[in-house]
């Protein structure tokens, strides 16, 4: 559930007119996605554009987000333009991401559907992706940094790995569909290979 002072459809509506020029004519939230509120905005004119809006206490991720898609665009990792960034929460009260609208659907609304092929083809461009990645000089760390210079959350790959499984364990709970303990032997076995 949305806090009071969390950015709305108004608020992203508003961005747009103001970044782009013109108003919006529908605005929708990304039905995917849980620490930022992302927009599909179609303006009167008929262009399209992600309005991209993060709690003001999510500032730094979103500073990551224009550093890395700054890096990575470039080398060829398919992420959409960014067509303006502001996260200095004096015009707006959030930090601020207006992106290209890249043509099609979510991946996380389409991929229920994919068939064997679709699916091939997906893990053939990820795969193309993470060998980008993969290109990159070495962090100081593991886990997610908002920059190379930025802090990183693990010291060890092994650590990152099991803080992966201690927020799919606290997921399960929270959602109370299965038992925890469904997670036991993954946990047993990444204490296994943790170093």
């Amino acid at each position: 559930m949305a806090a009071p002072c969390d950015p709305s459809c108004g608020d992203a509506a508003a961005v747009a007119a103001d970044v782009l020029g013109a108003p919006a004519a529908a605005v929708a939230r990304f039905t995917t996605g849980l620490r930022h509120f992302v927009y599909d905005v179609r303006l009167i004119d008929g262009r399209r554009a992600v309005i991209r809006l993060s709690r003001r206490n999510d500032a730094e991720a979103a500073r990551g987000a224009l550093y890395w898609s700054a890096l990575l665009r470039p080398k060829g990792v398919p992420l959409p333009a960014v067509l303006h960034g502001d996260l200095s929460l004096t015009r707006w009260a959030f930090p601020v991401m207006v992106l290209e609208r890249l043509p099609g659907d979510d991946l996380g609304d389409v991929h229920p559907r994919l068939d064997r092929r679709e699916l091939r083809t997906l893990a053939e461009r990820l795969a193309a992706i993470q060998a980008i990645v993969a290109g990159l000089p070495r962090g100081r760390g593991y886990g997610y940094a908002a920059s190379y210079a930025g802090d990183f959350p693990h010291a060890a790959w092994g650590e990152a790995v099991a803080a992966l499984v201690e927020r799919g364990r606290a997921r399960i709970r929270a959602a109370g569909v299965v038992d925890e303990s469904i997670v036991d032997p993954v946990t047993a076995a990444t204490e296994r290979i943790a170093s």
